[in-house]
């Protein structure tokens, strides 16, 4: 079985990038109730500082959309 991880990398980063705008946009319409920030939450699962946390969500949902490729 052969497995296209680049297009798998190139998916999972589109589609971060995807949900992270409508979050953003969400959080900028109606603040007080739209509090889910994407990449801090999956990020401060495995680490504590701000940044890190940030680039940690990202790849998490690489890691995420190369799992989806190998397990269809």
């Amino acid at each position: 079985m052969d497995i296209n991880t680049g297009g798998a990398v190139i998916a999972g980063l589109v589609a971060t990038g995807a949900m992270t705008m409508v979050l953003y946009a969400g959080i900028g319409m109606m603040p007080k109730q739209m509090t889910m920030n994407f990449l801090y939450m999956k990020g401060t699962m495995a680490v504590t500082d701000r940044t890190q946390a940030y680039l940690l969500g990202a790849m998490m949902s690489v890691i995420f959309a190369l799992i989806h490729v190998g397990l269809y």
